[in-house]
């Protein structure tokens, strides 16, 4: 109870399509804190996720670093440095991974926003697991994962366990979060099931988020 840190983490992101072969992940966060109720994102020391695919990757953001860096694990079962992440393209990266389809019936908006993304010939790279969808992000350098929620369709994630160390990744590697009014690392953990909606991108493609849920 009187710990310096405490630590959340998804052991397995992406059950539901674990069946099918498809990528999976972990993912972790770990807070300055005692308690994990009532912390938010600057009370993040690190977070990270793990990539299991064709190859098996570390990815780790902690205070004091301006950058993500990934690891990969060799055969001989050691982790060597790959790459680092640090920038997300000023320039569009016209690839978009919309989550929670169910949503676009109940929220006109965010339907207009599939058709323009399709119009504007951006890919479609959603796979079902947050890890993966997240990563192509920043080996792309930009992009943008939306998941917004409806009545009908309510939200998924989980604050503080996915969404919270996911959101400083991407910042740490020079990207955006939002729940759709504000930076995700904002956000409080009240409830240890607090769900919320999500976006992770380039500036300019969390912007559009925003202006989406406003204009709903």
């Amino acid at each position: 109870q009187d710990a310096p840190f405490c630590a959340a983490f998804d052991p397995l992101d992406g059950s539901s399509v674990i069946g099918s072969n498809f990528t999976v992940g972990s993912i972790f966060g770990v807070f300055r804190s005692p308690t994990l109720l009532g912390v938010s994102g600057s009370s993040i020391a690190a977070s990270g996720i793990t990539v299991y695919g064709p190859r098996t990757l570390l990815l780790i953001a902690a205070n004091g670093m301006d950058s993500v860096l990934e690891f990969v694990l060799n055969q001989d079962g050691r982790w060597m440095y790959s790459q680092e992440f640090k920038l997300f393209s000023e320039t569009p990266v016209k690839v978009f991974a919309p989550a929670n389809l169910r949503a676009s019936a109940d929220l006109p908006a965010y339907h207009s926003v599939i058709l323009n993304y399709m119009e504007q010939k951006y890919t479609l790279r959603y796979t079902g697991a947050l890890v993966p969808d997240v990563y192509q992000l920043l080996v792309k350098q930009g992009g943008v994962y939306l998941n917004p929620v409806s009545e009908r369709a309510p939200a998924k994630l989980r604050l503080l366990y996915e969404v919270l160390p996911v959101a400083y990744l991407v910042e740490r590697a020079g990207g955006r979060s939002s729940d759709g009014k504000q930076s995700i690392l904002k956000c409080s953990v009240v409830e240890y099931d607090q769900r919320t909606a999500a976006c992770f991108g380039s500036k300019q493609e969390v912007e559009k988020f925003e202006k989406l849920m406003e204009d709903e």
